[in-house]
């Protein structure tokens, strides 16, 4: 498990703090807390927020199953900021009684939930866990409009998706994990005979909603060519947008007549190319998009 950094500290050392990790060229901290007094102090700000972090997971405090009106308001201010992932941690030691409040709130503001293991475990606290993980699996598949991840039920449905695609190719391949987030603070973090009797249970609880594994199946089949469909419709739309031969060699031999302003649209070309050839793969991995389409499967959108 990771050691909490309160939010001051991470304002006076931004993407520099010891705990701050750099994956895919993004600075990313997790377990960050936030006191009243801290909260209120961001609220004073102006709601600022740390700079030089991309990825940011707060450990929430709940009441009536939602984080704390402070947590909340700098929740709700901080996720519009551009390029910035915000992660609510939810510690198994906190009551939560009913998860479809946290979720709403989670999905309203868009940000992840996390339901963390919890930290002294044994057989009670374990089935505990494993009770909040199972109702959170059926929520997330169930709840009208649920587009963000709530790890793990989340990870391993888009994983038990993965591997059941490659099944109906003909090619059984085993995905290994690689998240960083999950391989830390889930796989590091229960132990392995636990992980395995959590996943059968929500590979049973998914293949229930869906109806039995053939439908499992064919939703899955859907859900792919869903993806497929609209990475190709936006790779289309971007170069689309693109300019054309004739209007990047006009633009070329006039760059010098610009103002400086406008010369790095050569630049923006590049990255616009860059961002139509990785639609596809961001579809399918990085966006909750599956969960969201695999959700209206079940209820019948397809």
């Amino acid at each position: 498990m990771s050691v909490s950094v309160p939010i001051s500290e991470l304002f006076e050392h931004g993407a520099n703090h010891p705990q701050v990790r750099h994956y895919e060229e993004r600075a990313t901290i997790y377990g960050v807390t936030i006191s009243p007094e801290e909260a209120q102090d961001i609220i004073d700000r102006g709601m600022a927020y740390p700079k030089g972090i991309d990825e940011l997971g707060i450990v929430c405090e709940l009441e009536y199953n939602q984080p704390t009106n402070e947590i909340a308001d700098i929740a709700i201010a901080w996720q519009p900021i551009a390029d910035v992932e915000l992660v609510l941690e939810v510690p198994a030691e906190q009551e939560l009684i009913d998860c479809h409040t946290l979720l709403c709130f989670a999905n309203s503001v868009g940000s992840r939930v996390s339901l963390l293991p919890p930290r002294e475990q044994s057989e009670e606290t374990l089935n505990a866990y494993l009770e909040r993980i199972e109702d959170v699996a059926e929520k997330i598949v169930t709840m009208p409009n649920m587009a963000r991840l709530a790890e793990p039920a989340s990870n391993y449905l888009q994983y038990l998706m993965s591997e059941t695609f490659m099944k109906s190719v003909g090619v059984p391949l085993k995905i290994p994990v690689n998240d960083p987030y999950i391989m830390e603070f889930f796989q590091g973090a229960l132990d392995q005979n636990f992980i395995d009797h959590m996943k059968k249970r929500l590979k049973e609880i998914f293949i229930e909603l869906s109806g039995g594994e053939s439908e499992f199946e064919q939703i899955v089949l859907a859900v792919m060519n869903e993806v497929k469909v609209l990475g190709e419709q936006e790779v289309l739309k971007r170069k689309e947008n693109l300019p054309s031969q004739f209007q990047r060699r006009l633009i070329a031999n006039r760059r010098f007549e610009r103002p400086a302003k406008h010369i790095p649209l050569a630049h923006k070309l590049k990255d616009n190319r860059r961002k139509a050839k990785t639609s596809i793969q961001k579809a399918n991995t990085h966006n909750p998009l599956s969960v969201l389409l695999i959700q209206r499967s079940i209820l019948g959108g397809y």
